[in-house]
């Protein structure tokens, strides 16, 4: 991939897909479980909750951060846990994991979700500047 600013938002879309399916289950040691990497997870990335494209700018940024998630999940210093939700009938419980990343060691917020008795998996990455 040229300039990630240039491509064109589905195509790198289509790009970070590939990367993200060779993403293998990983421990995070500071929830003591182990997280999937799912389609959610992905989806989440240039989609937000309710299902419409995120603008540009916040999708190329996460899509951006999204090799670093394995690592930033691994490597995590912080927990933030949310209250439950329910999410289609069952209970989901979002953690945010809060570390640094790359060269520029910039600070990250990495958002894991568990719904119901299922897996821990990946739920996003953003920089730790921008809001919910």
């Amino acid at each position: 991939m040229k300039d990630p600013k240039k491509t064109p938002l589905k195509q790198l879309v289509a790009v970070k897909r590939k990367e993200y399916k060779q993403f293998g289950p990983v421990y995070c040691p500071i929830l003591k479980e182990t997280v999937q990497f799912t389609f959610d997870g992905f989806e989440h990335l240039h989609v937000d909750g309710r299902k419409k494209r995120r603008p540009d700018g916040d999708a190329r940024a996460r899509l951006m951060l999204m090799s670093y998630a394995p690592g930033a999940i691994v490597g995590a210093k912080w927990l933030y846990t949310d209250k439950p939700k329910i999410v289609n009938g069952k209970i989901a419980q979002h953690y945010e994991l809060v570390t640094r990343v790359g060269i520029y060691s910039t600070k990250v917020i990495v958002t894991i979700r568990k719904l119901g008795d299922g897996h821990t998996h990946f739920y996003g990455i953003r920089h730790a500047r921008q809001q919910k």
